[in-house]
């Protein structure tokens, strides 16, 4: 894999070639073309990325070689983007070490907690639908009214509001970067542990 420093590299310069490509003339795009397929080919050969996206890379250099008019805006826009967006992850992370949020998740450490996928099946609003579509007979009618056979719908189920299924239980702190409300299913029986005086009975 590249590192961190040689990532930021790359992206500085497809940044540089997606201006290039959006402002340049036509002979640039050709040459940005050419470089684009080039680099894509290189890291196809020593997998320093993934398949896919060396394969979309290689897919705008070939479409800058083979229809330069078209393929203009949108290999100009994409590397643009692309080049921008890495280029911003360095000072994003440098703001957000500074943050309220951030200094909470230091001092209960990054691992050992649940991911946003753990918190999304297990706490999220859709789970709690499902739980209370399969365990409770009046909302298993409702979810399952336009399936033969009693099967639940999934459309159904996403429909049923969320205040008849669920107790909500807070707002993450540890696991994902960017906090995911948590509900618990009435059928959950939930164990919390907290200081004195902190709220535990509301």
């Amino acid at each position: 894999m590249l590192s961190r420093g040689l990532a930021q590299l790359v992206a500085a310069l497809w940044l540089v070639l997606g201006l290039v490509v959006l402002c340049g003339p036509a002979v640039m795009v050709t040459v940005v073309g050419g470089m684009v397929a080039g680099t894509a080919v290189l890291l196809l050969w020593r997998r320093a990325v993934p398949v896919g996206l060396a394969a979309v890379a290689l897919a705008l250099g070939a479409g800058l070689l083979a229809l330069p008019e078209v393929m203009v805006a949108v290999t100009g826009g994409v590397l643009t983007l692309v080049g921008a967006v890495v280029l911003a992850v360095p000072p994003a992370r440098a703001v957000y070490a500074h943050s309220e949020r951030a200094r909470v998740r230091s001092a209960y450490g990054v691992d050992g907690w649940a991911g946003w996928w753990d918190l999304h099946r297990q706490l999220s609003p859709h789970a709690v639908r499902l739980a209370a579509a399969a365990t409770r007979p009046s909302v298993t009618a409702e979810a399952s009214q336009l399936r033969a056979g009693g099967a639940l719908a999934p459309g159904l189920v996403e429909r049923l509001a969320v205040r008849r299924c669920e107790t909500w239980l807070g707002r993450s702190v540890v696991g994902p970067v960017i906090g995911t409300e948590c509900y618990a299913a009435h059928r959950d029986v939930v164990g919390l542990v907290a200081p004195p005086q902190t709220g535990r009975r509301r």
